[in-house]
């Protein structure tokens, strides 16, 4: 196996992982799972972007998630 391969791989075990977490409610945000099509519903507060941003970069990085790009499956809405 590539390391390309085996980074991919240990990426979406980490965000798989995320499913035994969540439904999630922070300050500024919420992370939720849809099963029913397999997405991430990631919902920001509109009002407050920046501190919602910087919390949910905060709660990747707590949960070994360098970066929300390694999501396949995450639906953004603004509240």
């Amino acid at each position: 196996m590539n390391p390309q391969t085996k980074q991919k791989l240990n990426q979406e075990y980490l965000v798989s992982n995320l499913i035994n977490h969540i439904p999630y409610q922070g300050k500024f945000f919420t992370l939720d799972y849809n099963f029913n099509n397999a997405t991430f519903l990631l919902t920001f507060d509109k009002n407050n972007l920046n501190e919602a941003n910087a919390e949910f970069n905060a709660y990747l990085k707590i949960n070994s998630i360098a970066d929300k790009s390694w999501f396949d499956n995450l639906v953004t809405s603004y509240k």
